[in-house]
């Protein structure tokens, strides 16, 4: 079985050696551990270097036959993997024929395929390690999206057999996707089109946290999604990085992962890029003092809101209220992009009481309705910045006739690390006069059993960050679930802030978690939305009592 080129030759000849050796061993018995895993790594490194230099030059010569031979590489790829699935599922009842059958018959019909005009471009050329050596930047893909066209997709993975897969399968469900085994092939083509990122993070010239880095410098606006064969928890830091640096992260795969969990990754972005472009555009640079305080002054700043819902029967038990910017000349701005500014300016206390009285103004009638209605503020740390906040609060209730103990006012753990004296003062004069006092995203901060014992709460809210990855990271779950139990322990309400899918509020439920909100319910909307929403979705009951609360962080 020759081609007539030696490096070729030499290739397949040590494939075919690596599986006569299989052969002997399935018929003198069961194939030990290292005798499959020695040919799976083999026929990994087959994949990646002999492969991907076959693809290189038919490429180059432009093929007449490049997609079905292309196809023929990426169906040999997908198989490999399978195989190595099963036998690291089912190790004893692993079918060692099936596969030894495959790699026999592939082989010897793909050396059949190779025709004279690929064989001799090989032997005019000598193979390099690297595929960058082979195909110019010239002849590589470029990176760019007009509306109308497929969502984009870029795989980052040294391993070109997981490349070729996330492509066949990203293909499958609508994207335009393309691989790269080298990052500085990746960077020679990056683009801000590019809708959704597949990173490797254990690259041997360029890690992929290197690459995480780089990609919040560059204000990166793709989903991403993180693959690793490394430590588990190398990968669990590498995402939890991936979102404090503010990136668009939507899961994690550990190597070898399965088909079915790559398509639950894919399929709610392929389906999010196609109906709808970004809510907004990349801001190029920060905005001013000058420009948010004018905006305030315009009423640029819009109450949107969150329905809470009471996990046991559906009813709409509370509203969240989000702090967005509606500007004239780039539309919605989320809170993200303005709320750290305005703090910085010194300008989020007004923003606050702007916000809190219009969530009152246009909540009235259902506040007339029902006498109980509560209202949830989450408050920054500029406004305990003066002791006078409990009577600011009083005087504000006294003059829209709403009792003290209507009102929540939420705070995060960083917020009382920050004003911890005045912070502890304000909060126990508040409690005192009546209004109720919520901890939010609980277990972000720094010492947070010290904060439920040292400030008198009335409710617990368990951070979003833990209940995304309830799902698929065990650590996440146990923290939710003790939350939980410690907030029913301490007589507090816990509200869950993320729930995004039906299994995540099935595992809540059983968790006795009171109250939820995430978009598995609804998302925010502005008052006009909510009521149309309240009326129209029959799923939901009417709310008998509603909490408002003003997120000064991007919305969950």
């Amino acid at each position: 079985m020759a081609v007539g080129v030696p490096t070729l030759d030499d290739a397949h000849k040590e494939l075919f050696f690596r599986l006569e050796n299989y052969r002997l061993a399935i018929e003198h018995g069961q194939p030990g551990v290292q005798i499959i895993r020695s040919l799976f790594d083999h026929t990994q490194s087959y994949v990646h270097f002999h492969l991907a230099h076959e693809e290189a030059v038919l490429r180059q010569i432009n093929h007449a036959q490049f997609d079905t031979l292309i196809e023929s590489h990426r169906y040999f790829a997908t198989e490999i993997y399978r195989f190595k699935q099963l036998h690291y599922d089912l190790p004893s009842l692993f079918p060692h024929k099936d596969l030894l059958a495959f790699l026999y018959d592939w082989l010897v019909n793909h050396i059949a395929s190779l025709d004279g005009q690929y064989i001799h471009h090989v032997q005019q050329h000598t193979f390099h390690d690297s595929l960058t050596t082979i195909v110019p930047d010239s002849v590589m893909p470029s990176l760019g999206r007009v509306p109308g066209q497929r969502p984009l997709l870029v795989v980052l993975d040294d391993e070109y057999s997981i490349g070729n897969i996330v492509c066949n399968v990203a293909e499958n469900l609508g994207f335009e996707a393309h691989a790269f085994q080298h990052p500085q092939q990746f960077y020679a083509h990056y683009s801000e089109h590019i809708d959704v990122i597949v990173l490797d993070i254990h690259m041997p010239k360029m890690d992929g946290i290197e690459v995480i880095r780089d990609l919040a410098e560059r204000h990166c606006q793709a989903a991403l999604i993180l693959i690793s064969g490394f430590d588990n928890s190398v990968l669990h830091s590498a995402q939890e990085l991936a979102i404090e640096q503010r990136l668009d992260f939507k899961g994690a795969l550990t190597k070898p992962f399965r088909i079915t969990k790559l398509r639950q990754i894919l399929t709610p972005l392929v389906e999010k890029q196609s109906r709808a472009p970004r809510v907004q555009a990349l801001v190029s640079k920060p905005f001013s003092a000058a420009e948010i305080s004018a905006a305030l002054s315009s009423r640029q700043f819009v109450a949107y809101f969150q329905p809470q819902i009471a996990l046991t029967d559906k009813t709409v038990v509370g509203l969240e209220v989000l702090c967005r910017w509606h500007h004239p000349e780039k539309g919605l701005i989320l809170p993200a992009d303005f709320i750290p500014l305005a703090e910085k300016f010194d300008l989020i206390t007004p923003i606050t009481w702007f916000i809190l009285t219009q969530a009152i103004v246009q909540t009235k009638t259902w506040r007339q309705q029902n006498p109980e209605m509560q209202l949830a503020i989450n408050m920054s740390a500029s406004m305990f910045s003066t002791l006078d906040l409990p009577e600011k609060m009083s005087a504000l209730m006294q003059q829209y006739d709403m009792p003290p103990n209507n009102l929540v006012i939420e705070v995060t753990e960083s917020i009382i690390m920050d004003e911890q004296v005045k912070a502890l003062d304000s909060l126990t004069r508040l409690r005192l006069k009546g209004f109720k006092i919520s901890i939010d995203d609980f277990g972000t901060g720094y010492s947070s059993m010290m904060q439920l014992h040292r400030i008198p709460f009335s409710e617990i809210k368990i951070d979003q960050s833990f209940i995304l990855k309830m799902q698929h990271d065990p650590e996440a779950q146990a923290i939710a679930e003790t939350v939980i139990m410690l907030g029913h322990k301490l007589g507090l309400t816990v509200v869950a802030e993320g729930i995004e899918d039906n299994a995540t509020l099935s595992q809540l439920k059983v968790l006795n978690c009171e109250v939820g909100q995430g978009y598995h319910f609804a998302h925010p909307m502005n008052a006009e939305h909510l009521h149309h929403w309240l009326q129209q979705d029959k799923k939901i009951k009417q709310p008998n009592t509603a909490r408002y609360a003003l997120s000064e962080a991007a919305d969950e």
